[in-house]
């Protein structure tokens, strides 16, 4: 008896959509940052105290503060780097556009349908909470954000660790034994099933290359 769902808010959402946020993010972080650099200064100074230690960038030069921090977070979204300055950015500027996010219809029938098999749905994405809070709240077809036990991001670990799996499961107070989790992304896969959880692998229309990979593979969530 399987009593907890783990769903991606990535693997909810349709991805031009998350596509489309991911460019609204890169063009107006710098702008955002600028209109809000003296709330988000001790943020910024800490992230770029991680980055001149890590050799990343270097510190910034007297009198520039706020042009330096700019120029940092646009080449941590341009490689990818997350950290906990750009996921502010990018909660603030993704609650802002979160109406525009259209949710795949499986979803919300899904959760439906797990509330009344007795299991609780939680969320576990790359996203902050707040945005994935924001999007599940505002989005097109989202189901409803009581239908989320619980909501994880990156603060608890990261979605490739085995031990990110076995974090949640403990947290709900239940085992990855009775753990099931729904991935688009195979090291995601391989992480939850080495944390004894169940895996399903969805491939949505429009998601292209997952190679194989082994694991039950559906369209939808729906066959979770």
């Amino acid at each position: 008896m399987h009593d907890l769902v783990i769903l991606s808010v990535e693997i909810m959402v349709k991805p031009d959509a998350l596509h489309a946020l991911s460019l609204h993010t890169y063009h107006h972080a710098g702008e955002w940052l600028r209109a809000h650099f003296d709330e988000v200064a001790p943020q910024v100074a800490a992230q770029q105290a991680r980055d001149a230690a890590a050799g990343i960038v270097a510190a910034p030069a007297r009198g520039d503060e706020v042009e330096a921090a700019v120029r940092g977070v646009l080449e941590a979204l341009r490689y990818d780097r997350d950290n906990p300055l750009t996921r502010a950015i990018r909660a603030a500027l993704w609650s802002e556009r979160a109406s525009t996010v259209e949710f795949f219809d499986d979803v919300a029938r899904s959760c439906v349908r797990w509330a009344k098999a007795g299991a609780r749905v939680v969320t576990f994405s790359s996203l902050p909470m707040a945005a994935q809070q924001a999007l599940v709240r505002h989005g097109r077809g989202a189901p409803a954000v009581e239908s989320f036990a619980a909501w994880f991001d990156a603060t608890l670990g990261e979605r490739d660790a085995v031990e990110s799996y076995r974090a949640i499961a403990a947290a709900m107070a239940t085992t990855p034994e009775k753990t099931k989790v729904a991935v688009d992304n195979v090291d995601h896969g391989h992480a939850a099933a080495n944390a004894g959880c169940q895996v399903l692998m969805v491939e949505r229309m429009g998601v292209m290359g997952t190679p194989w990979h082994g694991f039950r593979t559906e369209a939808t969530v729906h066959a979770l």
